[in-house]
C-alpha cells in the first residue's frame, strides 16, 4: 500500500475545517454520495452495551470512487480563500462538495475513517480501501483495487471509528432533517432516500417557510 500527501493549499483550509459541527461533518459525507448520483444514503450508528457509539458508517449506491481519480478527489487544492470561506452562524452546507475538502471533517467527531468504494471500469467493477487518521489528516493509505462480481453494487462506505463522547445524536438527525428536507421533496418522485439506522429520515415537522425557501432557491 502506498502512502500519500493530501495537499491542503493553505494555512486557511485548517481554519475552516475546524470551524465545521460533527452534524455538519455528516452531512458533507450524505452530500457527497448525492453527488455521486446516489438515490440512496444510509447513516448506521452501532452502540455498544453501555450506549457508547463504537462505529457510525455512512453508505451509498452512488458511482464510488475511481482509482484514477483518487488523487484529485483525496489531494484538493484551493486557488481562492473565498471558495472555502464558511459563514458559521449558517444551518446549511452550502459549499459542500467543493474541492473535496468535506472528506477531511471528520476529525470534528471521530479518530479515524474508512472508505470501501466500488466503481466500475471497462464493464468491470472494482474495490478498494481509503484509510485516514485523524492525527494525520494530510496522509492517506490505499489498498490497490481488486475485481469484484458483476453483481456486486456500486458505491462508497465511510465508516469512523473511535468517536468523541460527546457526539450527540440527537443533535446530528435534527440537522440532517432541516438539511435535506428540501432536497428529499424535490426528489421524492425519483424515490431519493436519506435513512438512519435503516429508517428514512421523518422531516414532516420541519416547516413550510424553511422548506418552500430551499425549494424557491433551487429554482433559481
Amino acid at each position: 500500500m502506498a502512502v500519500q500527501k493530501i495537499e491542503l493549499g493553505s494555512k486557511g483550509i485548517r481554519r475552516v475545517l475546524r470551524k465545521y459541527k460533527p452534524e455538519e461533518a455528516i452531512a458533507e459525507y450524505v452530500w457527497n454520495g448525492y453527488d455521486a448520483t446516489a438515490t440512496r444514503v444510509s447513516i448506521n450508528i452501532l452502540q455498544n452495551s453501555i450506549g457508547g457509539i463504537e462505529e457510525i458508517n455512512v453508505s451509498d449506491n452512488g458511482y464510488g470512487i475511481p482509482f484514477s481519480q483518487l488523487n484529485t478527489k483525496f489531494k484538493p487544492f484551493f486557488e481562492s480563500n473565498k471558495i472555502i470561506v464558511r459563514n458559521s452562524e449558517s444551518n446549511s452546507s452550502s459549499y459542500h462538495g467543493k474541492n473535496g475538502v468535506g472528506r477531511l471533517t471528520f476529525f470534528t467527531f471521530a479518530g479515524q475513517a474508512e472508505w470501501e468504494t466500488i466503481y466500475e471500469k471497462e464493464d468491470k467493477k472494482y474495490k478498494y480501501t481509503i484509510y485516514i487518521d485523524g492525527d494525520g489528516l494530510n496522509d492517506y493509505t490505499a489498498t490497490e483495487p481488486e475485481e469484484v462480481d458483476q453483481k456486486t453494487e456500486l458505491g462508497t462506505t465511510v465508516r469512523f471509528f473511535r468517536i468523541n463522547e460527546d457526539f450527540q445524536v440527537d443533535t446530528m438527525k435534527h440537522f440532517l432533517k432541516v438539511e435535506f428536507c428540501w432536497f428529499l421533496e424535490l426528489m421524492k418522485n425519483n424515490e431519493f432516500q436519506l435513512l438512519i439506522n435503516h429508517a428514512p429520515i421523518d422531516y414532516s415537522a420541519v416547516s413550510y417557510t424553511h422548506l418552500r425557501a430551499h425549494e424557491t432557491c433551487a429554482d433559481l
